[in-house]
Parts: structure tokens; sequence; C-alpha cells
């Protein structure tokens, strides 16, 4: 039999920008971002899901509340999938005025802003351990390209973060540096990416491996 573990990876819906600067763990949704989190309803309306688990950030939460609900789940929270912390940026007076609303999206592009790349590793590898310790839950050990273990049956998973969390957990499924991707990739709010982990048959001693099935897809768009 083959098994699969489908991880979606959301980033949080939209949120007003007036109280999203950095790290803010109290950022509610915007009324575009409530539309957002009823688009992923809509979405998922046909796609089994055996867990949600959230970032412990309000707007994470609010993101897939209403999605639970539907499915008859509750929200996991793990910290691993929170925002980055603010002393990793550097919000000087001179970068809110350059870039304004769109701070977040910038932030994130340019080497200048960030405080100190040993920040950003520790946080690669805190997520990398969050992602470990979650495969195992479900049978599989990542090594390299492949992973080791045994799927007793099919997952189905949805990880909700932010920016930082979702681009940093692509990069382990992708096996790429979570700094190279976060200079590279931007994520759309409410948007969804997915990873299939399967047996591949033509690996008889490790017949596992990881596939990006799509990229930063709009829920807009149904399965």
């Amino acid at each position: 039999m083959r098994y699969t573990v489908r991880i979606f990876l959301l980033r949080h819906a939209h949120v007003e920008y007036a109280s999203y600067i950095g790290a803010n763990p109290d950022a509610s949704l915007s009324p575009t971002g409530e539309v957002q989190s009823e688009s992923l309803c809509r979405y998922f309306d046909t796609v089994s899901l055996d867990r949600i688990i959230s970032s412990p950030f309000k707007r994470a939460i609010q993101t897939v509340t209403r999605l639970a609900q539907l499915k008859g789940l509750t929200v996991d929270v793990e910290p691993w999938l929170r925002e980055c912390d603010d002393e990793m940026f550097d919000y000087t007076e001179e970068v809110l005025e350059v870039y304004g609303a769109e701070v977040d999206a910038h932030l994130i592009a340019s080497w200048r802003h960030f405080a100190s790349v040993d920040a950003l590793e520790l946080r690669e590898q805190e997520i990398h351990k969050g992602l470990a310790q979650l495969l195992r839950k479900y049978g599989l050990v990542k090594n390299g390209f492949l992973y080791d273990g045994v799927l007793e049956r099919n997952w189905s998973i949805l990880l909700c973060g932010h920016v930082g969390s979702v681009v940093t957990a692509a990069a382990y499924f992708m096996n790429l540096h979570a700094i190279h991707c976060f200079l590279t990739m931007h994520i759309a709010n409410a948007s969804v990416s997915l990873f299939e982990i399967s047996r591949d048959e033509r690996l008889s001693s490790r017949p596992y491996r990881c596939w990006l099935r799509f990229w930063n897809q709009s829920p807009d768009r149904v399965l």
C-alpha cells in the first residue's frame, strides 16, 4: 500500500498594516483578511484534513479558526510557527518612511535590514526541529532529500504561519538554506503551498521522497 503525507503551508490572511509592524502577536485580520479566511473554507471544502496547526499569533489563529470549525478540528498551536522576533529587523524611521505600508514584504528582500544572520539561523534550527518532530509523529525521519520510516496511513496536515516560518518550512522540504529562500521567495497573504511525502517505487532502501505539488496558490482558486 502506498501512503502519503500532505503538508499544506499557509501564510496568515491579510491584516491592517497599522497594527502589523514587526512581530506583534495581537494584530488582527483586516476585512480583506476575513474574506480570505472564508475563501480558505471553500478552497479546502473537498480536501480531507487530519490536523490544523497554527502559529500562536492572533492573526494566524483567526485565519484557520473558521476552517477548523467546518472540519470538526481543533487548532493546535505550535510556538515554532511564530513570526520572527522584532529584534531581528531594523525598524528605523528611515526604513519605515521608504517602505511605508509595504515594510513587511521589503524587509525580507534586503540584507541590510537583518540585524543578525545568526538570529535567522537560530530560527531556522527551531523550525527544522519542530518539523522533524512533526514528521516523526507520523512515522518519518528526514534524511537529506529522502525520508526513512514507515507510513501506516495517509495524513493531511495544514500549517499556518508567517512569511518567516512558511519560507523556512519550504526551505526545509526543498533542502535549501532559509536565507536563500528569504531573498528569493515572496509568500502572499492566505496563499497555500503543498508538499507531499510519499513512496517512490524506484527506491527500495529509502522509499520516501518529497515533492512540491504547487506553490503560493491563491485561496480563490478552488482545488
